[in-house]
């Protein structure tokens, strides 16, 4: 499992970018040139793994800028939990997701301002309906008065407050295997997932069922 958790994070995270580190928490693998030339290589560290317990995962996201590094360069950017590889979620068929997010999304870069926001669940084969997954609710920036949201689609579900609490059953024969959370405000998706908000989502026992000889690889 932890195997494929490494596995799976840093190839979805190099897709973004070939190498990255978060200054304050989690790391990753990043190379740099000495002052003699010499190519230094940083220690990899796991992005943290949240699972679920007795059948529910439990978790808060928070969406907010911090201070992170990529290439070599340091900047703010928003991202979730004050990490550039954002959390794992780990989930079982069969099990609730009651998961809170607090879009606190502010100027930084690649955003010129706060920002309306939500979380899709990509991948996912799960009810669309509120509190479930669906990427038309717009959650306001806590940096911003409820007079101030960008009503800029026609079709949408805006809510004041800065906190929502997402809700959903996956259902007993979903897919097991890798899936993905990210942002999904219609005009604003590109911006934000960019900036860094995105991370694993996975429905746990594809190696364990079907790959049994994985089992006790660490």
């Amino acid at each position: 499992m932890k195997l494929f958790i490494s596995y799976a994070c840093w190839l979805f995270i190099s897709v973004t970018v070939l190498s990255c580190k978060n200054n304050k928490k989690n790391t990753s693998a990043t190379t740099n040139k000495t002052d003699d030339g010499a190519v230094a290589q940083e220690e990899l560290i796991d992005p943290l793994v949240i699972e679920s317990k007795d059948g529910v995962l439990r978790y808060k996201l928070t969406a907010k800028p911090d201070e992170i590094s990529v290439g070599g360069k340091t900047f703010v950017s928003n991202i979730y939990n004050g990490s550039y590889a954002a959390p794992v979620l780990v989930v079982q068929q069969g099990d609730s997701i009651d998961l809170e997010f607090d879009n606190q999304i502010d100027k930084a870069f690649n955003i010129d301002g706060p920002q309306d926001s939500n979380l899709h669940y990509h991948g996912m084969g799960v009810t669309p309906k509120e509190p479930g997954d669906n990427p038309y609710v717009h959650i306001r920036s806590k940096k911003n008065d409820s007079t101030q949201m960008h009503y800029e689609m026609p079709v949408g579900i805006y809510h004041k407050s800065n906190i929502y609490n997402y809700q959903f059953w996956v259902p007993k024969n979903h897919p097991q295997g890798t899936h993905w959370y990210h942002p999904h405000p219609h005009g604003k998706s590109e911006q934000q997932q960019l900036s860094g908000m995105s991370g694993l989502l996975i429905v746990d026992g594809l190696i364990r069922d079907h790959y049994t000889e994985y089992n006790d690889v660490r």
